[in-house]
């Protein structure tokens, strides 16, 4: 029973440690200045996204990841891209531009909204 417990102890408070470590990376990137600009090619269409990404943390930032919901004229979610920016590095308390560039298979006329934010990026 000793050992059931202290495992079940275990488990919770390691999964408390993952999260603090993990956590503050997503909150402390807010991004602004977000134009999207569409290229029709053969079989897929190419989303370009360009803004400002400042980092409200004290440590700078790179590798920062990026999810991108692409919205249908119903305002339903149509695709999903989670694309990363390797070479962007933010300095603590500071702001830099941003470009990135990702597929879909929609069409630009079917894409009604895009919203895009920071989920993921690295101390340095």
């Amino acid at each position: 029973m000793f050992l059931i417990l202290f495992l079940f102890v275990h488990f919770f408070d390691s999964r408390k440690d993952n999260e603090k470590s993990s956590s503050p990376v997503a909150s402390s990137i807010v991004l602004s200045d977000i134009k999207t600009r569409f290229a029709l090619c053969s079989e897929t269409c190419e989303i370009y996204i360009i803004g400002e990404a400042h980092n409200a943390s004290k440590q700078a930032q790179s590798g920062i990841v990026f999810e991108v919901r692409l919205f249908d004229n119903e305002d339903h979610v149509a695709d999903y891209l989670l694309l990363k920016q390797a070479k962007l590095r933010i300095a603590a308390q500071n702001s830099s531009k941003f470009r990135i560039r990702g597929e879909t298979l929609l069409k630009p006329n079917e894409i009604k909204n895009v919203e895009v934010k920071a989920i993921r990026s690295t101390c340095y």
